[in-house]
């Protein structure tokens, strides 16, 4: 079924319009952590809504487009919002306005969180208080979700139950806080399995000023839906498939310094041997505890040791925001028949433009990006001579 970009809303803190009639075309980006996401809108000036109104425009508002689906052949009526954002920056050339916004996600990153927990709480429980104590710039729902499956336990959801204690913040940037966590293990009954977070926008059509709410999913890498799309040339694929070098993603080689003299490191011989030794040392002063520095570290080389596939490829967008979501760390698959290959991979990031309504799409089965997350590499071909036989 099609979406439709059907309004562009537009909230000044009081209320809502539909500006859709002074819509020139809009680029959306989103991704999981970090990359989560930004906004650029161009604009006819003087601005207008549906009733003809002017509307003013001014730093901080919020916009967000809004993409519908009609009921039909027993599918109910859906919508979808890929990204809403904060107004950061307005320029204007002749009758023209570029408006620049940010992730509404992004001022929960950059603000700062205290804690000490010693009673072994889930990890979960921390990022759960982070967003119960955030106040947004703007008064809108902020809801963390939860979830992680996997083919093999079928539709049933599997706990993110994993436990960590002796950890402690102090004014420590939420960005950080979501980059340590996402290098721990997602759960406790799923091996070598990190986590992940992106932000999602859902609709409030009841909602008496701001309709909009902003959520957080929390979950292991590359969650599988029971039923993930297909793409292939004949099917929402609109470019070649670019594959790329499988080996850029291995880290076999990871060294935690905890608060204190602290340090643990975990190697893999046999990945070092094949691949050269790629190596990182994170100093990660929430733990005081080495146990859970090697917990952290065991689980990112088991994670990430082997290669991952890695591609890109420019998608009709309706692969993506169907569902009432927008595809972010689901596992696709790929048929490339040119390539004469065909892989299952999860969606990092896409940037979606309209009003070609076309997503460009990065897709990558590690869960650290290393070239994304600002993870420092030591060494990072030492000994590849070596293993070339």
């Amino acid at each position: 079924m099609v979406y439709n970009l059907t309004k562009f809303q537009h909230y000044d803190g009081t209320t809502t319009s539909d500006i859709m009639p002074s819509l020139v075309r809009f680029e959306c980006v989103n991704g999981v952590l970090p990359e989560m996401g930004s906004l650029t809108v161009v604009l006819n000036a003087p601005v207008l809504d549906t009733s003809g109104n002017t509307i003013t425009l001014d730093r901080g508002d919020v916009l967000w487009p809004y993409f519908y689906q009609a009921a039909a052949y027993g599918i109910p009526t859906g919508w979808a919002c890929p990204m809403a954002g904060y107004v950061t920056d307005i320029k204007q050339e002749g009758d023209t306005l570029t408006i620049t916004a940010e992730s509404l996600v992004t001022p929960l990153l950059r603000s700062t969180f205290s804690g000490s927990y010693t009673a072994n709480p889930y990890a979960y429980s921390i990022l759960t208080d982070i967003v119960d104590g955030y106040t947004p710039p703007i008064s809108h729902e902020v809801y963390q979700f939860f979830a992680l499956y996997r083919p093999a336990y079928g539709a049933a959801q599997i706990p993110i139950d994993q436990r960590i204690d002796n950890v402690s913040f102090d004014k420590t940037q939420v960005a950080a806080i979501y980059q340590y966590f996402s290098e721990f293990p997602a759960s406790a009954s799923l091996a070598n399995v990190l986590s992940t977070a992106f932000a999602y926008y859902y609709i409030k059509d009841s909602a008496p000023n701001l309709p909009l709410g902003m959520g957080i999913q929390w979950s292991g890498y590359g969650n599988h839906p029971i039923s993930a799309s297909q793409l292939t040339y004949d099917n929402y694929l609109l470019s070649m498939v670019q594959w790329k070098d499988s080996a850029e993603s291995v880290l076999n080689d990871v060294t935690i310094k905890t608060k204190g003299t602290g340090l643990y490191q975990k190697t893999d011989a046999a990945s070092i041997a094949a691949h050269g030794q790629r190596a990182t040392t994170l100093y990660r002063p929430m733990y005081t505890d080495v146990t859970y520095a090697q917990v952290h570290a065991d689980t990112m080389v088991a994670a990430l040791k082997d290669p991952k596939v890695r591609c890109s490829a420019t998608l009709d967008a309706n692969a993506l925001i169907h569902r009432e979501a927008t595809g972010l760390n689901w596992v696709f698959q790929i048929v490339d028949d040119v390539a004469g290959r065909t892989e299952d991979v999860v969606l990092s990031k896409f940037t979606l433009r309209w009003p070609e309504m076309i997503a460009e799409c990065e897709f990558d089965n590690a869960a650290i990006s290393l070239n994304r997350a600002g993870i420092r590499m030591d060494n990072r071909v030492t000994n590849l001579e070596a293993a070339v036989p």
